[in-house]
């Protein structure tokens, strides 16, 4: 007679395949110097991934990330840990960014993001020995809890496959992520059968039990291990913005006026600075003024028409909107900051032969040129001739370093934009064409002169495809814009406006004492672009460059007025 039957579920190992995502190899480059003891790693993959949660038992920050690089040809594989007290998620949640300074965990890995649009990792430790005389092919996995992103380079995307070194780039991605676990569930059966006495005793089980046998009675256990395969599939999806809002940037007065406002600018105006007595001169529209009453050897900056920033809807209440960094369609759109990895902007190789470099000195010590790479730029190269002395003449390309944020009530009208940019100034002589341009399809001039080119952009013809000569590269300008379409001012009786200021006084003229710039709200309806100006004033702080320093005047204050139009695209909105 059966008395019983146990039943038990146990459960081994972990998901396979649990959210694997076979991505693109965009770059993969490693070198081992031996000779001087130094290794390189670059790992980066772009175009549209799943992410952790922020929050859940996936995300980086909680449970932190592991990098492997396998050669399936020799078996050979590292694997880079990376633990959670680096790593950090956006504001937005649509990234996970790892910074270790020191570089002194395993696998000295310095730099890492997680993003919706891009993957990367750099380092300085390879773990896998390319002393082979080919690699032929690596596998590389970015795990972050259950997530796997796996890519493979081999075949048509290596270019470099020599002993101490092995780049690819552009690989496909792979037909499946390599060393797939196996969930297993193990089910335990046991049944007791007692019969009357004078019965044999048997006793058998399949998992090594013990049996005893009672004079006069017999007692048989049998115990059956069935091993069934269990496949889970999890995935995280982030959540897509509420809408997006695009600014585009109108043309503004014709003439912003000259170094030290001779001549002055011309209407139509946004603002003006002051003495104690009065006016000393309006403030054009669509001009960036900055530094102080030295600032006499260039003219004020006149904004590149034409060019437009996405920036994603993270909130809404009512008609009012919040709005953040987007991917938008590309650098010339997005609104996103810069980083994580490093490169040399002064046309310097570098510390890999490539341009990666750590700090100023990696790039020929020259002040400012490591800086992180730009994702998205706020328009395209500004052109600056200088008339009076064409010698003078910059170009001026605008990245944005961190998340543009705002907000845009579609009721009052009122908005505002908080933009960190590095203005990357390149000294072109060029009183002609200060920025190459994009002309008849081609390139006028830079790196990339007689190179195809899809069209230059507003009155200005210039484009992000036509970049200026690295080498004229001069240093930076890093203004935090503080953006609203109210009024902005700066007003100090004794004419130093900003901390660190030397000399009282602004834009080429001691006597100033006040500086007012004025926007104005959203003007049009629901379902239609509206027209705005949004204006600020503010200070800049010194530059790493002695020469923009002084060019500048700086630390020193800034006014800058931007007209355009603002459309919106919201979801739950009552547009037509």
């Amino acid at each position: 007679m059966i008395r019983g039957m146990v039943l038990a579920l146990l459960v081994v190992g972990t998901a396979a395949g649990a959210a694997d995502q076979l991505v693109p190899g965009s770059r993969l480059a490693l070198k081992v110097d031996a000779a001087h003891a130094r290794e390189k790693l670059s790992f980066q993959s772009k175009g549209v991934f799943a992410i952790p949660t922020p929050g859940s038992p996936d995300d980086p920050s909680q449970t932190g990330a592991s990098l492997t690089l396998t050669n399936p040809n020799t078996n050979e594989s590292f694997t880079f840990d990376l633990p959670s007290t680096h790593w950090t998620a956006s504001g937005s949640g649509t990234s996970y960014r790892y910074r270790d300074s020191v570089p002194v965990e395993t696998g000295a890995v310095r730099i890492a993001l997680v993003g919706g649009r891009k993957l990367k990792v750099t380092g300085r430790k390879v773990g896998i020995t390319l002393d082979e005389p080919a690699q032929g092919a690596i596998a590389v996995v970015l795990a972050t809890g259950s997530f796997r992103y796996c890519a493979l380079f081999d075949d048509g995307s290596v270019y470099i496959d020599q002993p101490g070194r092995f780049s690819a780039r552009r690989a496909v991605p792979p037909a499946a992520c390599p060393g797939q676990t196996t969930t297993t569930s193990t089910v335990t059966t046991t049944s007791a059968t007692t019969t009357s006495a004078g019965a044999t005793s048997t006793t058998s089980t399949t998992t090594g039990s013990t049996s005893t046998t009672s004079p006069g009675s017999t007692s048989t256990t049998t115990t059956t291990v069935i091993t069934l395969p269990i496949t889970t599939t999890t995935a995280t999806i982030p959540l897509p913005p509420l809408g997006q809002v695009v600014l585009t940037i109108n043309p503004g007065t014709t003439n912003c006026g000259g170094p030290g406002f001779s001549p002055p600018a011309v209407e139509p105006f946004s603002g003006e600075f002051d003495s104690a007595s009065g006016k000393i001169a309006d403030l054009g529209l669509g001009c960036l003024y900055v530094g102080g009453p030295n600032a006499t050897a260039l003219p004020p900056v006149s904004l590149a028409d034409g060019a437009s920033s996405v920036l994603d809807v993270t909130g809404i209440s009512g008609l009012s909107l919040t709005l953040g960094g987007s991917d938008g369609s590309g650098p010339a759109d997005c609104t996103r900051g810069a980083g994580p990895a490093k490169h040399c902007i002064n046309g310097n190789t570098g510390t890999d032969g490539m341009g990666a470099c750590a700090s100023d000195a990696d790039c020929g010590a020259q002040a400012d040129s490591c800086a992180l790479d730009a994702n998205c730029f706020f328009g395209p190269p500004i052109p600056l001739g200088n008339p009076l002395s064409p010698a003078t003449s910059t170009c001026i390309v605008n990245a944005i370093a961190q998340d543009v944020t705002g907000t845009a009530d579609l009721l009052s009208g009122g908005s505002t934009a908080n933009a960190a940019l590095q203005a990357r100034i390149y000294l072109t002589g060029n009183g002609t064409s200060p920025c190459p341009r994009c002309v008849a399809g081609v390139c006028t001039g830079g790196p990339r002169q007689g190179l195809a080119c899809s069209g230059g952009v507003g009155t200005k013809g210039t484009s992000l495809e036509c970049p200026p000569d690295p080498l004229q590269f001069i240093g930076t300008l890093p203004p935090t814009l503080a953006l609203s379409t109210g009024t902005s001012t700066l007003a100090n009786a004794g004419g130093l406006f900003c901390p660190g200021q030397s000399t009282p006084g602004a834009f080429g003229r001691f006597s100033t004492k006040s500086i007012r710039e004025t926007g104005s709200p959203l003007l049009g309806s629901l379902g239609s672009p509206f027209s705005t100006v949004l204006a600020g004033v503010f200070c800049v702080p010194a530059s790493g460059s002695d020469l923009v320093n002084a060019l500048a005047d700086l630390p020193g204050p800034a006014a800058i007025s931007v007209p355009g139009t603002i459309s919106v695209d919201v979801a739950g909105l009552p547009l037509p």
